[in-house]
């Protein structure tokens, strides 16, 4: 290992640079591995995700075959809404009919024990949510 006259500083940098590259090439994040497209289609074909908005009503949103997205919000399951998955590159996209104005997200994928991440291109988390498993 090389050192330096402040002993061990280059070895300790050079691993947070191998850290950091090493996270950019293999999807790495705070929360874990990053799914790539072929990933994410598989764990979301036939899947729901719940979670509570920023109302703070609790909602459910399964992903069907074929790029469906239907979507249920309320304690009472009062707003409906349908849309459309896909994936691009290592991104899950949606875009919903109504809900969110249907603008299109696409987030970066991490899913661990029963839970759903999506992030950003910066991969900062924006959302997690209860992941239930293809059914």
């Amino acid at each position: 290992m090389m050192t330096t006259r402040t002993g061990n500083s280059f070895a300790m940098a050079m691993a947070g640079v191998l850290m950091t590259c090493a996270s950019a090439w293999g999807g790495m994040t705070d929360v874990g591995p990053t799914l790539s497209g072929a990933e994410i289609e598989a764990a979301l074909t036939n899947t729901a995700t719940k979670g509570v908005n920023q109302c703070g009503n609790p909602y459910t949103v399964w992903f069907l075959p074929g790029g469906r997205l239907d979507g249920v919000a309320d304690k009472s399951d009062e707003y409906v809404d349908a849309g459309e998955w896909w994936t691009e590159e290592d991104y899950l996209c949606r875009r919903w009919n109504t809900w969110l104005d249907g603008a299109t997200g696409c987030f970066k994928v991490v899913i661990t024990d029963g839970t759903i991440y999506w992030l950003d291109h910066q991969d900062r988390v924006t959302r997690q949510e209860e992941y239930t498993a293809p059914q």
